[in-house]
């Protein structure tokens, strides 16, 4: 019986004791880790690694988690992005980008594995969108 594919998330957090905790957090879960400092590296990964979910602070220096986001559906990529962001109201904004979901700071572990599900459940972006 083939090995099952471990899900790929990449997260995109300029803070890096945030950026570091939630990919600790996600190999303990069973994923696959991959880490960006800003938005520029995060898109040049996000082409380069194909991940099946991006988490992507909101407010970072440079490109915005928004700004990630349009670049990556401009560019093509279906993979599903969550914001994640201290501010409120960012959700109809979120859904103008094609992200797939918002996760407001603080949150639990426990709410941020259960969106990944969620929208990895989804399958490929061009599907569908949540928020």
């Amino acid at each position: 019986m083939p090995k099952e594919r471990r899900r790929v998330v990449l997260v995109v957090d300029d803070d890096p004791d945030i950026r570091e905790t939630l990919a600790d957090m996600l190999v303990d879960e069973g994923y696959r880790a991959i880490v960006a400092d800003d938005g520029a590296e995060g898109i040049e990964l996000a082409l380069a690694h194909r991940p099946d979910v991006i988490l992507v602070d909101q407010k970072m220096p440079g490109l915005s988690g928004l700004d990630v986001t349009r670049e990556l559906r401009a560019r093509g990529s279906s993979a599903r992005v969550i914001l994640t962001t201290a501010s409120r109201g960012l959700r109809e904004s979120a859904a103008d980008a094609a992200a797939d979901g918002v996760l407001e700071k603080p949150f639990e572990i426990s709410e941020c594995l259960e969106l990944i599900e969620r929208v990895c459940a989804l399958g490929p972006q061009a599907e569908a969108t949540v928020s």
